[in-house]
């Protein structure tokens, strides 16, 4: 299994509403808090696991995913670590801002488009991938306002 030499980060500010469904144990995430995720994208289908590495209350919201993308189109699977950051911070006239940031820590390949992280188009490929990071974040925000309500 190879890694990438150098992470990969992204950072995407967007608005969020939208719903999606993860495994995770009731009440507030804390550091250490264990939940997993399923779905699909674009490149295929994800199973994920994620740990919190530090989570402030309306302030920032962090955690590490060991991830597992299977191509549509079959081959090896693709293994991940990546660092998800949320920065949260109050609106002028309500609502809250959301800044979130993405660090690839490791990769075990690079199928098709892919490779191109390893190029010094690796910018424009993460930026283009933002879209992704959006719906993302308004799934998580999403499941959170959802359980916290009573």
């Amino acid at each position: 299994m190879s890694t990438t030499t150098r992470p990969v980060t992204q950072t995407a500010e967007v608005e969020v509403n939208a719903a999606a469904s993860a495994e995770a144990p009731p009440g507030p995430a804390v550091a250490g808090t264990e939940f997993s995720t399923t779905g699909t994208d674009p490149m295929g289908s994800f199973a994920d696991q994620s740990v919190v590495t530090e989570a402030t209350p309306g302030r920032i919201f962090e955690f590490v995913t060991e991830a597992v993308l299977t191509p549509k189109g079959g081959g090896r699977p693709i293994e991940w670590t990546i660092v998800h950051r949320y920065e949260i911070a109050p609106r002028p006239g309500g609502g809250s801002r959301v800044v979130y940031g993405l660090q690839i820590t490791r990769i075990s390949h690079l199928p098709g488009l892919l490779r191109v992280l390893r190029t010094p188009l690796a910018p424009l490929a993460m930026k283009a991938s933002a879209a992704l990071a959006q719906r993302g974040l308004r799934n998580l925000i999403a499941i959170a306002e959802e359980r916290s309500q009573p």
